[in-house]
């Protein structure tokens, strides 16, 4: 067996002259040792002719080893921070590169465990010497929230109205970079579809219920239908930060003048790399935030509103921060209505 491109030297003996046919990928038809450079399987024959004028034929198979052998499946999508076996077939040693995130790059099927997308390059050798190179990519996808809420200060009896994107006041950048939530995140808005959006909401991503163990904040867009989606007001909430491998995770959603909710308990990543989790439903918020729950029709629950402060609660204070302002128009804490005038 040869592999592709090699170059054998055929050998016959044993007389004073030869013929070698067919002559395709042959150096010489007429010489004891011609060199063979065939591109697919090939049997030569070779004619040998003896001082006395006798004649033989013998023949000689070259085998050309397929060149493209290795194979190492599909690319694959991962959720960040999950594992996947890779499996490479084909031959008899394997090497894979890069190395990184692989538990052994010179056996035919480690286990992946890539923090971004990454082209793994494996070498596939067989026993003949010839080896054949392929590629598979692992995507690394981010986990995504996937959660429904609303607010009582803007909810109509069905969904909420989306006033302050129609008027304009919504700001390009979040607004969650002041006390209390001090998030100094880059969010900024997008292409919004029009008259969809409530407000800008804080979301919060924890491994316990203590706000010790936040991992993640974004900052993200409420709809009027109560989706919570990201900057561009259509898709899912990117969490970089947050791997599926970790575990499960409780949700804090929070919001300038409303009370802030928590989900009453650890959400697991679905298959999809999504946290999903709907604060619309009776007893949806954890005991701790309970205040923030308030049922605003039959059965469906939506964030307090008229904590102007942010400090968790709703008293005199809010009361008279909102009445000292009353009739002000923008985009104002103090307009727990959210209609852009307090």
């Amino acid at each position: 067996d040869i592999c592709p491109g090699s170059d054998p030297q055929l050998t016959a003996s044993g007389g004073v002259g030869y013929r070698w046919w067919p002559a395709i990928g042959l150096s010489d038809t007429s010489i004891a040792t011609p060199v063979a450079s065939p591109t697919v399987t090939t049997t030569y024959y070779v004619e040998i002719t003896s001082a006395a004028s006798c004649r033989i034929v013998t023949s000689l198979t070259v085998t050309v080893v397929d060149g493209t052998f290795a194979d190492a499946g599909n690319d694959i999508s991962i959720c960040a921070g999950n594992s996947v076996q890779l499996l490479a077939s084909g031959g008899t040693e394997y090497s894979w590169w890069p190395q990184t995130g692989l538990s052994n790059a010179a056996i035919a099927n480690p286990i992946a465990s890539p923090t971004e997308t990454t082209v793994y390059t494996v070498t596939v050798s067989k026993a003949a010497g010839c080896s054949s190179v392929t590629t598979v990519t692992v995507t690394v996808e981010p986990m995504n929230l996937m959660a429904t809420a609303l607010l009582e200060g803007a909810y109509n009896g069905s969904d909420m109205n989306a006033n302050l994107q129609v008027q304009n006041l919504l700001p390009i950048a979040q607004p969650y970079n002041i006390p209390p939530f001090n998030y100094n995140g880059s969010e900024t808005l997008g292409s919004l579809p029009a008259g969809s959006v409530v407000d800008w909401v804080l979301l919060e991503i924890r491994t316990q219920t203590a706000a010790s163990s936040i991992i993640a904040r974004r900052a993200a867009l409420l709809r009027s239908n109560g989706t919570i989606v990201d900057t561009d007001g259509i898709s899912p909430v990117h969490l970089p930060s947050v791997v599926s491998g970790a575990g499960s995770y409780y949700i804090v959603i929070r919001h300038r003048n409303h009370i802030p909710v928590m989900s009453a308990v650890a959400v697991n990543a679905d298959n999809m790399c999504s946290l999903q989790y709907n604060f619309t439903l009776p007893q949806a918020a954890y005991s701790d935030f309970l205040a923030g729950q308030k049922m605003l029709s039959p059965s469906v629950y939506g964030l307090t509103g008229g904590d102007v402060n942010a400090d968790g609660i709703i008293n005199a204070i809010d009361r008279v921060e909102t009445r000292n302002r009353s009739g002000l128009l923008g985009y104002l804490v103090a307009d727990i209505s959210l209609d852009g005038i307090v």
